[in-house]
C-alpha cells in the first residue's frame, strides 16, 4: 500500500491550477490582442475606401471646371470655324 502525501497531492494541484489559470489568461490576453487587430485593419480599409471617394469625387470636380464648355453638356458639338 502507498502513502499519499496530502500536502504533496494538494501543492501539485495548486501548481496545476495556477498552470491552467495562467494558459487562459495568456490565451484570452492573445484573443484581446487579435480582436484588437482586426478592428485596426477594418478602420484602415474603411479609411482607405474614404480617401479613394473623396479623391474620385475631387477628380470629378476638377474635370468639370478644366472640360470645355461645348463639352460639359456630355455631348461633344462640332465648332465651326
Amino acid at each position: 500500500m502507498e502513502v499519499v502525501d496530502e500536502e504533496e497531492t494538494l501543492l501539485k494541484f495548486v501548481l496545476a491550477v495556477q498552470k491552467h489559470n495562467k494558459q487562459q489568461w495568456q490565451l484570452q490576453a492573445l484573443q484581446q490582442q487579435k480582436l484588437h487587430e482586426q478592428r485596426l485593419l477594418m478602420q484602415q480599409q474603411q479609411q482607405q475606401i474614404l480617401q479613394q471617394q473623396y479623391r474620385h469625387q475631387l477628380q470629378q470636380q476638377q474635370a468639370q471646371q478644366i472640360m470645355p464648355n461645348h463639352l460639359k453638356g456630355g455631348i461633344v458639338k462640332q465648332q465651326r470655324r
